[in-house]
């Protein structure tokens, strides 16, 4: 019999929209924020982020290929390629570059919970809390650049934390523990 009101499926999102508020809230200040150091030769000099013609020198070159003044040896076609979407929506409005970052970092952040709860019984509110508030990711987050790949890759590795054959891993594992 219940005595809540509430769904066992609302009553486990709600952990997560605090996670993504604190999240929102701790980064919102980036909103504000101008383009500064390489931004402006990343995204605002950067003629590979005006369209899709340039897709063959960005996946073939080093970053900053498209000048001759800078130098590098970065391979990161990503992130030309989160440039061309974003300045396709919005332009070259630095707002929407450290919108960008700010929500994936929100994603990220609702990952760690996910993750945790996965791997430990205890305590993944509290983690996800740690590493949406946790000044490591202020450059990744707020530094409209940087933030695309050091955001993104990391999401990205979270997700195969959270396949189903890494849980069934995980299960098998415990079992396995248990039995001894």
């Amino acid at each position: 019999m219940k005595t809540s009101g509430w769904s066992d499926e609302a009553s486990s999102r709600l952990p997560l929209a605090v996670v993504v508020l604190v999240a929102l809230t701790a980064y919102a200040n980036s909103l504000r924020g101008g383009f500064v150091w390489d931004d402006v030769d990343n995204v605002l000099h950067n003629p590979w982020t005006d369209g899709l013609a340039h897709l063959p020198a960005i996946f073939t070159s080093h970053v900053a290929a498209f000048s001759t003044e800078l130098a590098t040896s970065f391979y990161r076609p990503g992130m030309h390629i989160f440039f061309i979407a974003v300045r396709g929506l919005f332009g070259v409005e630095p707002w929407a570059f450290h919108l960008v970052n700010v929500l994936l970092h929100a994603a990220c952040s609702v990952l760690v919970v996910l993750i945790a709860r996965a791997w430990m019984k205890d305590g993944a509110i509290v983690t996800g809390l740690l590493f949406a508030v946790h000044p490591v990711h202020v450059e990744a987050v707020a530094y409209a650049r940087s933030g695309r790949m050091e955001l993104a890759i990391p999401e990205l590795e979270k997700a195969v934390l959270l396949r189903p054959d890494v849980a069934i891993y995980r299960e098998n594992l415990e079992r396995a523990r248990a039995a001894k």
